[in-house]
């Protein structure tokens, strides 16, 4: 072979490589993103809608975050909208972020968080806004979003996670790439602050919606049409028929559209929809409201006033993890828990003893321990409470598989269709991705009324949005072996995927590069298909087949790469 052709074959080789990165490129940006995220949908929120708006009433049942994310779209398509909400307090404080600082009782001598919302496990636990999170709120309430953050005295910030895998730091991608784009902002609040959030934005701005107390408790069913007429609502005065023209449940785990409405409407639901796996997962958060005169010798690696101060992933024999951030108001929450968790500290000493046995590689940090000794000195001032929450078993109602019968106007959205693991962080997003796919849905729609494949519709391409969060963190529960599988599932299925992410995770470690391309997938601004990008893959393999993911070597690069942060 000549030196002429030689060089004319490292030419096309060189072009069909570029042509195909090229290709890959316009296959993420036009198929990929809009089909398994809501990204590009969440940028059309809060649009006005084009032509008059769709006749009748639609009926939210559940007036949580996924049914007021789901009433806030409905408002800018449909005539009227209403949220049924079977908590009073919500009516009566749903509203106004109390002061939970003394609002606590005594069990056991442990001082216990209460709340007027009982039904809500986590409602004094920590929640996150991802960038798409806050995107979406000011697209939806453009001037109402930064008043109700100031009721609730919060405010995003970049989100500069100190993050840890098995004790091990991960660092800021875009610092150890030495790269100056700008970190995008997060917002962490309690859920409690998140509800009364986007409960005010949406009374404050949308005033074709009404507001409920009283329960769902059926639905009459055109069977000609194979579409709900007529919702049936009690409330304290009574019972209510109310026409509708499209019915949300978002009635959270409950689920009630699947597991009460349907079947006594006698639609033909099948059981073996629904699917549901225990990941047998406890743990406890405490809540410490932190005077202002405290905030400068508290001893956290950075700043009072940053959003996320400490969180840690396991991948290896550790069952349990820990949680440290700072929420609305001044106020630091600790998780402790993770997967069948026999016990839960409830004191400070048992904090002590609890993060002294975690089995990291890396020791937890001297300044975790200063921490507990401050706050302990200080216990009076910043009023500990401690809250338990057992996340129970996780479901996911399969609609997708019978829209032949189900009823042409009925979605689910939120937990009401699919129930994730909180540790994870997919929740809210997935009550957002299910709001957007829906915006998406309703702009799409012509005329003034409901189309017969509307439900299709929806129920379709939420598959798509979801099927990937639920199928990423089953395979992550079933490598913990108390876990209580799908039944005709084992522990064993997914174990190739959890090697994999075993490997892509250990690589963010020791490689700045795939620690940026994880980052994104984390923060929800990426597809999950990013994880399986052609370089990505090659690295993993490489470093599986030469050993660079045994402990030792780990820690030393991880070590090398902090460095650079």
């Amino acid at each position: 072979m000549s030196s002429g052709q030689a060089i004319q074959i490292i030419g096309l080789s060189a072009v069909l490589l570029a042509t195909l990165k090229g290709a890959g490129k316009l296959v993420r940006e036009k198929v990929l993103i809009p089909t398994l995220t809501p990204l590009e949908d969440v940028q059309h929120l809060g649009e006005p809608r084009k032509g008059e708006k769709l006749k009748g009433t639609v009926v939210v049942a559940g007036g949580s975050i996924a049914g007021l994310y789901a009433a806030s779209v409905c408002a800018d398509h449909f005539e009227n909208v209403i949220v049924v909400e079977p908590d009073r307090w919500v009516s009566d404080h749903g509203t106004t972020l109390d002061d939970q600082s003394n609002t606590h009782t005594s069990t056991g001598g442990t001082p216990k968080s209460s709340s007027g919302r009982s039904r809500v496990m986590q409602y004094n636990l920590v929640h996150m806004f991802h960038p798409p999170s806050l995107t979406a709120f000011e697209k939806l309430f453009p001037t109402e979003f930064e008043k109700g953050l100031d009721h609730i005295g919060a405010k995003p910030v970049p989100m500069e996670l100190y993050h840890y895998i098995d004790g091990i730091h991960i660092g800021l991608p875009f610092k150890q790439l030495g790269r100056s784009e700008e970190t995008p902002k997060h917002l962490l609040i309690s859920r409690a602050a998140f509800e009364i959030l986007l409960r005010r934005c949406l009374k404050n701005t949308r005033s074709n919606v009404k507001f409920i107390v009283g329960t769902v408790i059926g639905l009459s069913i055109s069977e000609k049409a194979n579409a709900v007429n007529q919702v049936f609502i009690r409330t304290d005065s009574g019972e209510i028929e109310q026409s509708a023209t499209l019915v949300i449940d978002a009635t959270g785990s409950d689920q009630a559209g699947f597991h009460k409405w349907l079947p006594r409407a006698k639609v033909p639901i099948p059981s073996s929809l629904r699917v549901e796996y225990n990941p047998k997962m406890y743990y406890t958060t405490t809540s410490f409201s932190i005077p202002k005169h405290l905030q400068s010798s508290i001893p956290l690696p950075r700043p009072f006033s940053n959003a996320q101060v400490y969180n840690t992933l396991v991948l290896r024999k550790e069952t349990r993890t820990i949680f440290f951030g700072i929420v609305e108001r001044d106020t630091l929450l600790i998780t402790c828990g993770g997967w069948n968790v026999s016990e839960r500290p409830h004191s400070f000493d048992e904090y002590r003893a609890y993060v002294s046995s975690l089995d990291f590689m890396e020791p937890v940090p001297k300044w975790v321990f200063a921490l507990f000794d401050f706050l302990e000195e200080h216990a009076d001032e910043v009023n500990p409470r401690w809250n338990d929450a057992n996340v129970g078993p996780l479901s996911w109602v399969q609609y997708h598989k019978a829209l032949d019968v189900v009823p042409s106007n009925f979605i689910a959205v939120g937990d009401a269709s699919m129930k994730l693991n909180p540790i994870f962080g997919q929740g809210c997003f997935k009550a957002l991705s299910d709001a957007a796919t829906l915006d998406a849905l309703l702009r799409k729609t012509p005329g003034s009324t409901v189309p017969t494949s509307f439900s299709s519709s929806f129920f379709k391409k939420q598959k798509a949005r979801i099927e990937t969060m639920w199928s990423g963190t089953r395979t992550q529960d079933y490598g913990f072996p108390d876990t209580i599988p799908v039944a005709g599932e084992s522990l064993s299925d997914g174990a190739l995927m959890r090697e994999y992410s075993k490997q892509v995770l250990a690589l963010t470690r020791v490689n700045a590069k795939a620690n940026h391309l994880v980052w994104h997938v984390n923060m929800l601004i990426a597809p999950v298909t990013d994880l399986f990008s052609p370089w990505l893959v090659g690295k993993v393999l490489w470093q599986w087949l030469t050993g660079g993911s045994r402990d030792d070597i780990v820690t030393s690069r991880a070590r090398k790469l902090q460095g650079l942060a």
